[in-house]
């Protein structure tokens, strides 16, 4: 692909990178998502897992990070989903950087805020593009309800867009923790009254999503991972045993709840004939 600015032309090679999940396998299917939506203008679809690593000692909040070799020397374009998070209030195109760490990053989440922090100083995305179509409110990352808001938001600068997308949702981005954090280290707007927002007023849109709540699975790591045995859970073969546990969990809660609500909003959504077509094999 040929891009030209300022009358200056280079070849750019788009590439798309998926993250795994200790709580959810990936899996064929979702490249496949990959390479249906963005046909014709990828390079190759990559798992972060089978990317060469590189050790940052610089972070100033976080120890023994390893992100994608790839990730310090490209252009990143973040493209979150609106959704509600039972530990950031909100995720958006902050935390969709926290895929970029080991797969072993749930071991930052006692300081969740200040890893995020880290990752995206190194990271830094050069623009964002929020999927508000469909979003997810309740007890999100993963066990929430769908949301329809009917939106799209773009921002070069992502931590203005987190701070727009948190109002929108009906949160106050001054007291998200995330968010703060990252304006006060340099890397965004995070104050909704300097952000100049163009073509829809924020308060036409407002659309509020039901905070997230801690779940079973978020809960107990918590728990366990500021009890006096978090050693003997997080650094021991006993972990696996907790991972099984964790798919076997969002397992049941997809087919007891997850179809229902899936078929719900597709049964009433403007936007349900895009996912039918897309998820057609």
């Amino acid at each position: 692909m040929e891009y030209k600015k300022n009358g200056v032309s280079a070849e750019v090679y788009p590439y798309l990178y998926e993250y795994e999940s200790l709580g959810g396998a990936y899996t064929e299917k979702g490249r496949w998502y990959g390479r249906k939506f963005f046909e014709g203008i990828l390079s190759e679809i990559e798992r972060m897992s089978e990317i060469e690593k590189e050790r940052i000692n610089n972070f100033e909040n976080s120890k023994n990070i390893h992100i994608p070799e790839i990730l310090t020397r490209a252009e990143l374009i973040t493209i979150p989903l609106m959704k509600t998070h039972n530990k950031t209030v909100i995720t958006g195109a902050i935390k969709n950087q926290w895929g970029c760490l080991q797969t072993l990053r749930h071991n930052f989440h006692l300081v969740l805020a200040e890893a995020l922090v880290d990752v995206n100083a190194i990271v830094r995305p050069r623009f964002a593009v929020m999927d508000a179509t469909i979003g997810l409110e309740g007890n999100g990352p993963k066990s929430g309800k769908p949301k329809e808001a009917g939106l799209v938001l773009a921002s070069g600068d992502f931590v203005a867009l987190d701070a727009i997308a948190a109002q929108i949702m009906g949160f106050d981005p001054l007291h998200i923790n995330h968010i703060q954090l990252c304006s006060q280290h340099g890397l965004g707007s995070g104050d909704p009254s300097k952000i100049q927002v163009v073509g829809e007023r924020v308060e036409n849109v407002i659309t509020p999503f039901l905070p997230a709540k801690h779940n079973a699975v978020s809960w107990l790591e918590l728990m366990l991972r500021r009890s006096a045995i978090k050693w003997l859970v997080f650094d021991t073969p006993i972990f696996h045993l907790f991972c099984w546990g964790t798919r076997r969990y969002y397992n049941i809660w997809e087919v007891l709840k997850g179809r229902k609500l899936r078929a719900e909003i597709l049964k009433h959504s403007l936007y349900a004939a895009q996912w039918t077509t897309t998820t057609r094999r």
